[in-house]
């Protein structure tokens, strides 16, 4: 989990909001990292606490003493680097800068492809970064390209395909596809089958509808690197079992360069690598391209003191697993049009290269180079780009759905499938006969809703009545082999919309996770 608020204050006011490793003054422009990454059981505590520059964070994130380039941090380093510069700031030996940067530069991703749109189109209003100044290179002709391409102003990164009245007609259609138990499919507990859609039917399902897949079977990607199909039983409204297309989601790059400056500033080139193509050329995620010292020049417009230019660098095909990211900070803010736009510091997956592909040209900014005045050219070193450690973009509408069921089984933690989900507000009745190896079973909620329960019964007595569970709260109940538990109660969604099977796949994956964690 994240650091508390308590924990993180702590942590820069310790560093005086400087940069323990660098020793750079950096203000809003410091994150509060994990020492020893929390998915390597570190804690969210002060002893675990550091507090970096976007750059020394970048480099802080994955060490590996075999790493091949470079010397990376090690947890004992950072700690001693930690140490030592909380001890300056305490005896008030710090020092200032003679050349402070002058840009501030990050990396974001946009995971909407509403919001990659409007930016394409040059509607920034909505993009977090103040000033921003879009520029216009052959990244952002082609992902003007995939938006026109598409029939809609939005895409969703699933489709709806076929339904049957029961597993046994989905059998009958597909029998090479085996039917597993509920929970029982790694990082897809939601669901019961899945398979790989053929082009044939890409082509005549999807593609009429939905742009990217049109130009992804036309640029020969194979359907396995377009979409997956996950089958599952639909409780909410009439009981059916359900296909769904999970798309591989479009997300674009952007370099951000801020100027901290307190006067406009020029900037006049970016060095970097490139990979130049007008095709859709799919390929592995790589940094590296065809042309490594590749030169690009930037227009001639001043930006302003605050001011950000906004470089399109690449786009993406997301994974299909998309697991939940590991949440360093985040900012979320309510649009116009409804939806809750979220701004994380994340990683975005445990192998995100392998995961995710290239599609389109790319460039990958190493230094970026600017002018302020009559003063002589300077250039600021750009740290690589890294899936595992940035800032990304999403939204969402307000959604609810029902509350979940899992157990405990044999030691492990099994997903058992939804409660009360005929609809909001019905008052409906759950029996649970508790198979063998069963200790416990868990009433979970985890969406945008409020779940009440009116009683829960064990073998005939109530053991607890009148419960209400707000988003993320949960009860236990203790249970043997052949017990009979009996829940009544009704959800109340929040909004309007009903959660999507994949939100609700991520929600039950993720909340298991944590709980094993």
């Amino acid at each position: 989990m994240p650091f508390s608020p308590t924990v993180r204050d702590r942590a820069l006011v310790s560093a005086a909001r400087h940069c323990c490793v660098c020793h750079r003054y950096k203000g809003a422009k410091v994150e509060v990292h994990h020492i020893v990454p929390e998915s390597k059981g570190g804690a969210s505590d002060d002893a675990n606490a550091i507090t970096l520059c976007f750059d020394c964070h970048a480099d802080a994130g994955h060490y590996n003493p075999q790493h091949p380039r470079g010397t990376k941090f090690s947890p004992a380093e950072l700690r001693r680097h930690r140490d030592e510069w909380h001890a300056m700031v305490r005896g008030n030996n710090i020092q200032p800068l003679d050349t402070p940067d002058t840009l501030y530069c990050r990396f974001l991703l946009c995971k909407n492809f509403g919001a990659i749109r409007e930016v394409t189109i040059g509607d920034l209003s909505n993009i977090p970064v103040p000033q921003p100044l879009l520029v216009t290179n052959e990244i952002r002709v082609f992902q003007r390209l995939i938006v026109d391409a598409h029939p809609l102003k939005y895409r969703h990164d699933k489709e709806w395909g076929d339904s049957y009245p029961d597993r046994d007609a989905y059998i009958a259609q597909h029998p090479d596809v085996p039917l597993l138990e509920l929970g029982t499919m790694e990082n897809y507990p939601y669901f019961e089958a899945s398979r790989v859609p053929s082009a044939r039917e890409l082509q005549e399902k999807l593609a009429p509808r939905d742009g990217p897949t049109r130009m992804l079977l036309e640029g020969g990607v194979t359907p396995n690197n377009i979409a997956t199909v996950f089958g599952y039983w639909e409780r909410c409204g009439e009981d059916r079992f359900q296909e769904i297309y999970r798309l591989r989601p479009i997300w674009a790059i952007y370099l951000a360069a801020t100027n901290l400056a307190q006067h406009s500033v020029s900037l006049t080139e970016i060095k970097g690598a490139k990979h130049s193509t007008t095709e859709i050329a799919y390929r592995p995620f790589a940094t590296t391209c065809d042309e490594p010292d590749s030169l690009y020049a930037l227009p001639s417009v001043p930006v302003p003191p605050n001011g950000t230019m906004l470089f399109p660098v690449a786009t993406i095909l997301g994974p299909t697993n998309d697991i939940g990211p590991e949440i360093f900070s985040q900012d979320s803010a309510q649009l116009s049009t409804g939806q809750i736009q979220v701004v994380s510091h994340a990683s975005i997956s445990a192998s995100p290269t392998r995961d995710s592909a290239l599609i389109g040209p790319a460039y990958w900014p190493r230094t970026i180079s600017f002018q302020s005045g009559a003063s002589t050219r300077q250039e600021q070193l750009i740290h690589e780009f890294n899936l595992s450690n940035l800032y990304t973009i999403d939204r969402y509408w307000e959604a609810g759905s029902c509350p979940h069921l899992f157990s405990i089984r044999n030691g492990k933690w099994l997903y058992c499938g939804e409660l009360f989900a005929r609809r909001p507000g019905n008052l409906e009745v759950e029996q649970i006969i508790v198979r063998k190896g069963t200790t416990a079973l868990l009433i979970c909620e985890l969406e945008l809703e409020t779940t009440m329960i009116e009683e829960i019964r064990l073998n005939g007595q109530i053991i607890k009545d009148y419960l209400t569970l707000s988003t993320g709260e949960v009860v236990q109940i203790p249970v043997r082999h052949g017990d009979v538990v009996t829940l009544r109660g009704y959800y109340i969604a929040r909004g309007s919309n009903p959660t999507d099977p994949w939100l609700r796949n991520s929600l039950i994956r993720n909340f298991v996770k944590s709980a094993i964690a």
